[in-house]
């Protein structure tokens, strides 16, 4: 059974309202849940947040860039500008985009499959048409030199 943060904030929040200790709510909450439980840190952390008479368990509203920018959208967006123009750099991704510059490495790199050579992104993996034209244009130079052996080489 998947336990949500929220039901481990409820098991804390009884805790303390029992008067347990934050030692003893995070050794039963371990006893019971072992890798799931969550660690002393936040079991003190809650504990302070119960203490200052925080009562809603939720999690509360943050500011700033969602907390996962990287998204089939945004993905899209990156790849049709990388089409539209190959010598965009990363500062035009991030206005353009409205993500940071991690978001944009993870989402060139490993969504694309794209690098930069000569201000350029270009893909990193050949298809299978440009490995065998790679193969062909070597099987030409090598008759063409001779396998090496030629003095033109």
């Amino acid at each position: 059974m998947e336990l949500e943060r929220r039901d481990f904030r409820a098991m804390m929040f009884y805790d303390f309202m029992r008067k347990i200790s934050v030692e003893q709510s995070h050794d039963n909450l371990v006893e019971a849940f072992q890798d799931q439980a969550p660690s002393k840190c936040t079991v003190e952390r809650w504990y302070l947040d119960f203490r200052r008479e925080r009562t809603s368990l939720q999690d509360e509203a943050r500011s700033g860039l969602p907390s996962t920018a990287v998204t089939p959208e945004t993905i899209a967006a990156a790849e049709t500008l990388v089409r539209e123009d190959s010598r965009i750099n990363y500062e035009q991704f991030a206005e353009t985009l409205k993500i940071g510059k991690a978001a944009i490495n993870t989402i060139l790199h490993d969504y694309l499959g794209v690098i930069r050579l000569a201000a350029r992104w270009i893909p990193h993996y050949l298809f299978e048409m440009q490995l065998e034209a790679r193969v062909e244009w070597c099987r030409f130079m090598l008759k063409k030199y001779k396998g090496g052996e030629s003095k033109q080489v």
